[in-house]
């Protein structure tokens, strides 16, 4: 069943769409083919490509055919990148917790020497 943007009722399911497009070209264009094997439906692509999360390239090609090349949009890499910083701010977190427990640790392993 071929998916419409208002189809996406779930974060997670955009999430994936929109990871899985980074995934496929994080630094260049890809062609339609590439681009039909993630996205199935012709009206997902287009809505995608009028809310900014892909941009698209009209390319002649050498047959003097007209091709459609695609990279992510401005909305699709702040996405990525708020996912990015999102993650890395777990982490941080984690290293934190980490840090004053390791301190805490060693104010009672110096209290015990002192007192000792």
């Amino acid at each position: 069943m071929a998916k419409t943007m208002s189809d996406f009722d779930r974060p997670e399911d955009f999430e994936g769409l929109i990871r899985s497009l980074y995934s496929v070209f994080p630094n260049g264009s890809k062609s339609k083919k590439v681009l039909d094997e993630i996205i199935v439906a012709d009206n997902v692509k287009d809505d995608l490509v009028e809310n900014g999360y892909l941009v698209e390239h009209p390319v002649r090609g050498e047959g003097g055919e007209d091709k459609k090349w695609y990279t992510l949009g401005p909305q699709g890499i702040l996405l990525i990148n708020s996912w990015n910083i999102k993650e890395l701010t777990k982490k941080t977190a984690y290293l934190t917790y980490l840090i004053a427990f390791l301190t805490f640790l060693n104010l009672i392993f110096l209290t015990i020497q002192v007192i000792t």
